[in-house]
């Protein structure tokens, strides 16, 4: 039986501890660590004052981290392991201090003692509520009104994601000791592309892993003998890249860069337009900072400053097949060129629904072409914006429809004569659009420059759909002012002057609107056309440059050495140290070139205590 006593003293060494913890909270760090330390010394033999103390002096960790003060780091990761497994000893059924000793060995770099005491966490049947023996559920800040069973689930989740941050940090040492061989002699990079190839075994869903892979085969590549071509070792490392996009990593943005330079290396032009397109394209991209090699090579402090980097290198790319592209069609005959310009509506239906994923809307924009132009013998049609944009043929069957559906009286403004409308079309001087004996349509560009201007998409905006939704807006402005006005149209025609002078502002009105509504499927079509004549032009080239010889230099244009990029980053991180469980000062003093440190899994909280389960 507990004596009152008893009860008042645990009581008040809960106080005392909770006090400590909230100058803690309050940023008070220095304070709390005294104070934690004062009671760890009175009070030894308390669970509840060695889990704090492991807490507060793992939050005293990070910031030593943050600070670069290595030696604090040391200190304060030795206490902390040291208070959280006396207090695991205390109480060995408690999963809070197990889930906080797991994270705190593996911050000190014990990684296997850490795996088994998550393991042990998550596995524990009987345990005591987390709450005996932590005082922050009961510090503002740290408050929690969760149930025994609630803090149980907490705890142990706490445990799976520092085994799932084990597992990573095991894996990215991986992924560096292979960018440690000295890949410039053929022993090294023989070696570690056998190293990077079980790595990408043993992570199967990693696309890091198999970028990995794919990027120590070029550089096992690069030492092979200068007259030894490199074509069909480049073109296995793309085969299975393709493979691996088409299977698992699709969302892969960095995945998508690395295969669209590989396809330019090997002179696979039209691919590489082809994977930029659908690298641009792609509606969530996975954050680049999880898949690039080396770790932290794309630059950007956010997700979308990273993507933007990855974007910003694919466009470079891009710009470099436009000049290798130009270059090759100025070397071409005039005759030569020529033969790019024309184009048959069918086989350009084709080309979007065959080449491009997320261009079905072009492939129906056309068919809507073909139709309408079979229909009614024209390219031309006017839209009526308040009926989801239904096309008409012609002015005036728009004005019979805008009379009988929506505007009453309009048809009687304009008597039995009609205005006949000349449309100035100075685009068509670009193309030029004819029919061949069997009815198929083809049109034919006019300008050489104009098409090779530049290699580019159109967008949704370009399309029918995209120019008709902006139509419809001006249109139904102009309309409303039409319907006002023919509100207020005098009801007595005998009051010629003013109703003439009323009729005359309606029609100017119309004439506006009827102008405003027009769209010209030529138009579109003309942007539709571009990449497909770029694509045949991409594909010749790529059939020129089939039958030459790969070098170093040509993969050098396009491909970093990432071995090169490790130097690079590794003088940018000089001095940082990890931390194993039998650092000390010295080697602390004396350390420089390791390249990460691990800290606890939860670096991105906005606590410095480690591991607040809640």
């Amino acid at each position: 039986m507990i004596k009152p006593s008893d009860r008042a003293a645990a009581a008040a060494l809960r106080k005392k501890a909770e006090a400590a913890l909230k100058l803690d909270v309050d940023g008070r760090h220095e304070e709390a660590i005294a104070d934690v330390d004062d009671l760890v010394a009175s009070h030894e033999g308390s669970a509840l004052v060695l889990h704090l103390a492991g807490v507060v002096h793992a939050g005293a960790v990070r910031r030593a981290s943050r600070a670069g003060d290595y030696v604090a780091m040391v200190q304060h990761s030795h206490t902390s392991r040291g208070c959280l497994t006396k207090a695991k000893l205390l109480v060995p059924n408690c999963v809070a201090i197990s889930a906080h000793l797991a994270m705190a060995l593996f911050a000190g770099g014990e990684w296997d003692a850490a795996e088994k005491e998550a393991r042990e966490a998550i596995n524990m049947v009987s345990t005591v509520d987390p709450a005996d023996n932590n005082v922050m559920y009961a510090v503002k800040g740290f408050k929690s009104t969760t149930t025994k069973d609630q803090r149980v689930v907490a705890c142990k989740n706490w445990a799976i994601q520092t085994l799932s941050d084990l597992e990573h940090r095991r894996f990215l040492r991986l992924v560096r000791e292979v960018l440690e061989f000295d890949t410039d002699c053929h022993d090294g990079a023989r070696e570690a592309a056998k190293k990077a190839k079980e790595v990408a075994e043993r992570y199967p869903s990693s696309s890091r892993a198999q970028l990995l892979s794919a990027h120590m085969q070029i550089q096992r590549v690069r030492v092979f003998d200068p007259d030894r071509d490199r074509r069909r070792s480049l073109d296995r490392i793309r085969a299975a890249m393709k493979e691996a996009i088409a299977k698992r990593f699709g969302s892969s943005l960095v995945f998508a860069m690395f295969h669209a330079k590989l396809c330019f290396v090997l002179g696979l032009y039209d691919a590489v337009h082809l994977e930029c397109v659908r690298a641009f394209a792609i509606p969530e991209p996975v954050d680049p900072k999880l898949e690039d090699v080396p770790p932290d090579s794309i630059q950007g402090d956010t997700i979308d400053d990273r993507l933007d980097s990855v974007d910003k290198e694919l466009i470079r790319l891009l710009d470099k097949l436009f000049l290798v592209a130009h270059d090759f069609r100025c070397s071409m005959t005039s005759e030569k060129q020529d033969s790019f310009l024309s184009v048959t509506l069918v086989e350009l239906q084709k080309y979007y629904e065959q080449k491009y994923e997320n261009y079905q809307w072009a492939s129906q924009t056309i068919s809507d072409a073909l139709s309408f132009v079979n229909k009614y013998n024209s390219w031309r049609f006017w839209i009526c914006p308040s009926c989801a944009g239904k096309k008409f043929p012609n002015p005036g069957s728009l004005l019979e429809h805008m009379n009988s559906k929506h505007l009453q009286k309009l048809r009687s403004v304009f008597g039995s004569k009609l205005s006949e409308y000349v449309i100035q079309d100075d685009y068509l001087d670009q193309i030029t659009f004819y029919q061949d004996s069997e009815g198929h349509h083809f049109f034919r560009f006019n300008k050489t420059d104009y098409v090779f201007a530049r290699l580019s998409l159109p967008t949704e905006e370009m399309s029918i759909a995209g120019v008709q939704e902006k139509i419809c807006e001006q249109g139904k402005e102009i309309l409303e002012e039409i319907k006002v006005k023919l509100n207020r149209l005098p009801a007595d025609k005998l009051r010629a002057k003013k109703f003439d002078k009323a009729c005359h502002e309606i029609q100017d009105l119309w004439d506006r609107f009827v102008r405003t509504s027009i769209l010209d499927y030529r138009l579109t079509i003309m942007t539709f056309a571009r990449p497909f004549i770029w694509t045949k032009l991409l594909q010749s080239l790529s059939e020129n440059k089939a039958a030459s010889k790969i070098s170093n230099a040509d993969i050098d244009k396009i491909f970093p050495n990432v071995v090169d990029i490790c130097e690079v980053h590794a003088e940018d991180n000089v001095g940082r140290l990890e931390i194993g469980p039998n650092s000390n000062i010295a080697d602390v003093q004396s350390a420089s070139g390791l390249k990460y440190l691990p800290v606890s899994a939860n670096e991105n909280s906005s606590s410095d205590l480690l591991g607040t389960l809640l």
